[in-house]
């Protein structure tokens, strides 16, 4: 009895959790994460958290997810302008020889004048004509025609002739063949 009340104890006391000692460690950036060793170099200890408590998510005031959602917008716009202003050449020093003109005002304005044609006729070459749409085309008439008609009939265009009343009484196939429909069946020679 005394081994079964020992074996009762040590059970109930193994089945008490175990506490958990876990860091909650800060970056610059507001990132939080969790650690059971030490925080590493580029982050602070919040504070140390025991038990249930470690594992559980804590939840964050909205004000502060949304102020650290404005700051990764504006970091990543302002890595996006450092990367371009990056990518775009420096501007060249002006050089080359030096042009006075002694021209009047009115062989400047004539210049201009020649120049801002010449820039809308480039601006009008640049784009294609334009292009108006012709009205569609009727389908042509494939029809056989009826020629050489008298006393027997009419024949076609393509071989078939045809009785005085109009009605189809024979035709020539592709391979040659002269067919005749006989009432519901064609026969051919």
């Amino acid at each position: 009895m005394k081994r079964l009340l020992a074996l009762c104890l040590l059970s109930i006391g193994l089945a008490v959790p175990a506490t958990a000692q876990v860091m909650r460690c800060v970056d610059a950036a507001g990132r939080v994460s969790y650690t059971d060793s030490a925080c590493p170099a580029e982050t602070r200890r919040a504070e140390t958290v025991q038990g249930i408590e470690a594992t559980e998510r804590r939840s964050e005031p909205e004000g502060a997810r949304r102020q650290e959602q404005l700051d990764s917008v504006e970091r990543a716009s302002r890595l996006q302008r450092e990367t371009v202003e990056a990518a775009m050449p420096p501007a060249a020093p002006p050089g080359g020889p030096i042009v006075l003109d002694r021209r009047g005002d009115e062989s400047r304005a004539a210049e201009r004048e020649r120049e801002k044609e010449r820039e809308r006729a480039a601006a009008e070459a640049w784009y294609p004509p334009a292009v108006v749409p012709s009205r569609p085309q009727r389908p042509q008439d494939m029809r056989p025609r009826i020629r050489n008609c008298g006393p027997s009939g009419c024949n076609d265009t393509q071989g078939n002739h045809y009785d005085n009343a109009g009605k189809l009484d024979r035709y020539t196939r592709p391979d040659g063949r002269t067919c005749r429909p006989v009432g519901t069946t064609v026969v051919c020679n």
